[in-house]
């Protein structure tokens, strides 16, 4: 049953109540729904936008999702990333307004169940302090809504089948915008759904046919949005598995010790929960909603940025859910008295993040006005694209080499394709650092040594947070080397991208491949014998004209797995020592070590792999030694990793070299 409120008409009324929810929808509104640059950001360079553009591009042609395009987010990720080029502008202007009416849905019910002013005061003092991201991360916003619809079907009994039909819908639109939230909402959606259909018999039927007809939408709905369910949630569980490994940064320790106040707030509930469970069962399952959604926020937040943004601005509200829909007085006055504080909590990381209270105060009420007010509402998009352009243009000649023929890029700056109007074919995984293990690799490999690889492909060096720029697409680069030869240098200019997009270059330089007409190159890998070191220990490497290829397996312990679980693992240095002396640092990733890397040539530079790939790797410097260096504080970090490290050796022999056509 929904919780029973006395109404105290006479303090807080129905028509304040309306009030302060269109107060609250105020505070919440998307500036995009009026700001039209903010609906439909516009493109420009680097590693986010790229891939924003990549989505895009896929559904204009009508590439399979699962299939041709493996990533986190769907045919309709556009609706999060607001880059919609080629879409029409009528479908984000949709989205928003579905958005807000839900907000308002929403907004209204919470408001309508507080009983006091000093609640009210806080609400809004909540609503205040998140709006800033509210207005942004919009599938956190979905995962709360579809939350609250998920609660308004167990607790509302009246309304049960309507609100698992709105929950399975804003799920269904998840599942293709934002593939692993999809994926864990999915989870939720029918963990709930499985509750009520085992305490619920009187309904059994009607739940089951919203089981049914939801399977047969998304079937539908697939087939119309050209997504390969299987290989869809295959590729995504793969790419974020490894996300936790690879791309996870350092952390900000007052944020983080902020988080953990709120799981300690959390675990404080679960002793109650559990004693009244009899009574109030539907609590049970609603805290455990709550917790691990509570957890999906800290993750999302903390792996990569570790500023997190969209933990604060959103744990209190799936907390306050709980609060409005237990049927658990103790609880209910437990939370009462603890709310409070944890919304101060948010306030003092809000005010800590921007470091002084009258700056974040600008920032909110910059938020989403003031920007409409002082700025022209429209825009000339061809325009816009024709003064761009400039900054990302190639040169002439490379544009008529290529002309209509099919063209990708490594690593990842997918810009150009899209300025200079070519004909886009891309790998499945469109950006080289997000190709870090080997289902996704060997995924890319099979694209370019298959019948529909693209005729040319434009390559630079570079990758992300200090790992090293070759190891990434181990046999994509290898696959590279045996089909396609290099058929021009391009330089685009120091005017072109960001400085890190050449980061290794002394002048900013890319390689233009063209696929072989008859392959020449044949290449042997054959297994070189396995070697065993441990953290803190140089290899020396035999000198091998060859090309080296390491499959290097590093073990998590017991421990390691689950703080890598719950949090991040340790950060572990490869240092590399070349033949010249030289010796450099670089980021190692235990999925891209078990891929299997090109240890043995010194492949850095743009012009570094120029020489490898027109030597078939003989004429590169070579790696004299290696050493891997787990950092952390000592007295823990040997309880996260398993000190042995195995390394299984295989000598690519290159046969029969191709005809260089520079």
């Amino acid at each position: 049953m929904i919780k029973k409120y006395v109404h105290l008409s006479a303090d807080i009324n129905s028509v304040v109540r309306v009030t302060i929810s269109l107060l609250l929808l105020f505070i919440i509104l998307p500036k995009r729904l009026f700001y039209y640059q903010n609906l439909t950001l516009q493109p420009w360079t680097g590693v986010d936008v790229s891939w924003q553009l990549a989505l895009n591009l896929a559904v204009k042609m009508g590439l399979t999702f699962g299939k041709d395009i493996i990533f986190t987010h769907g045919p309709l990720g556009f609706l999060t990333t607001h880059v919609s080029t080629d879409i029409d502008f009528i479908i984000p202007l949709a989205f928003s307004i579905l958005l807000v009416l839900i907000s308002f849905i929403m907004i209204h019910y919470i408001v309508s169940k507080l009983n006091s002013y000093s609640e009210i005061f806080f609400v809004l003092v909540l609503f205040f302090t998140s709006c800033v991201e509210l207005l942004y991360t919009t599938y956190c916003f979905l995962l709360l809504v579809i939350v609250f619809f998920l609660f308004r079907s167990l607790y509302d009994t009246q309304n049960t089948i309507k609100y698992l039909w709105l929950s399975g819908a804003i799920v269904i639109i998840l599942f293709y915008e934002k593939v692993y939230l999809a994926l864990f909402s999915l989870a939720m959606y029918y963990s709930v759904v499985a509750y009520m259909l085992s305490r619920n018999r009187a309904m059994r039927n009607k739940i089951l046919l919203c089981v049914i007809i939801h399977i047969l939408a998304v079937s539908s709905i697939s087939v119309f949005l050209k997504v390969d369910i299987l290989n869809y949630i295959i590729g995504s569980i793969s790419i974020s598995d490894s996300y936790n490994d690879v791309m996870f940064r350092k952390s900000e320790s007052f944020k983080l010790y902020a988080a953990v106040v709120y799981f300690v707030f959390l675990l404080t509930l679960f002793p109650m929960v559990i004693k009244n469970i009899k009574r109030h069962v539907h609590d049970f399952v609603a805290y455990l909603v709550i917790l691990l959604s509570c957890f999906f926020l800290f993750k999302q937040s903390f792996v990569r940025f570790g500023s997190g943004n969209e933990f604060f601005s959103f744990v209190v509200l799936f907390i306050a859910l709980f609060y409005i829909f237990t049927s658990n007085i103790s609880i209910e006055r437990y939370m009462k008295v603890v709310l409070p504080f944890l919304i101060v909590l948010i306030l003092i990381v809000k005010i800590q993040d921007v470091e002084s209270l009258p700056h974040y105060v600008d920032k909110l009420f910059s938020l989403p006005y003031k920007d409409v007010i002082y700025n022209k509402l429209s825009y000339d998009r061809k325009q816009y694209l024709e003064e761009n352009k400039p900054y990302r243009t190639l040169p002439d000649n490379i544009i008529r080499l290529i002309d209509k023929q099919s063209v990708d890029i490594m690593p990842w700056e997918i810009s150009y394709i899209y300025f200079n109007g070519l004909n886009y074919n891309p790998r499945p995984i469109i950006q080289s650092y997000t190709a870090y293990n080997s289902y996704l690799d060997k995924k890319n490999a099979e694209k370019y040594a298959g019948p529909s690889a693209p005729q040319f492909v434009i390559y630079s060096s570079g990758s992300l947070d200090g790992r090293h720029p070759f190891w990434d697409e181990t046999y994509t680069k290898l696959t590279l080397l045996q089909n396609y030869s290099v058929v021009s240098i391009i330089y685009p200019g120091s005017n072109q991208l960001e400085s890190n997009y050449f980061p290794y270059d002394t002048e900013p330089k890319m390689l233009l491949f063209s696929k072989n007409k008859v392959n020449t190159v044949k290449t042997i890998q054959k297994h070189a014998g396995d070697v065993t070191m441990k953290f803190g220990e140089k290899l020396l490497l035999a000198p091998v004209n060859n090309i080296l290829l390491a499959k290097i397996k590093i073990t998590y312990t017991f421990l390691g797995y689950i703080i890598r679980t719950l949090y991040k693992p340790p950060v572990i240095l490869a240092l590399l020592t070349y033949d010249d002396g030289v010796e450099t640092y670089y980021r190692a990733s235990i999925p891209i070590l078990e891929n299997g890397v090109i240890l043995n040539k010194r492949v850095i530079s743009t012009d570094d792999a120029l020489n490898f790939f027109t030597t078939n790797g003989k004429g590169c410097a070579k790696v004299v030694s290696l050493e891997f260096i787990l950092t952390g504080p000592d007295k823990f970090k040997k309880y996260l990793v398993k000190d042995k490290i195995n390394i299984a050796m295989h000598e690519i022999d290159i046969i029969q070299g191709k005809e260089n056509v520079l």
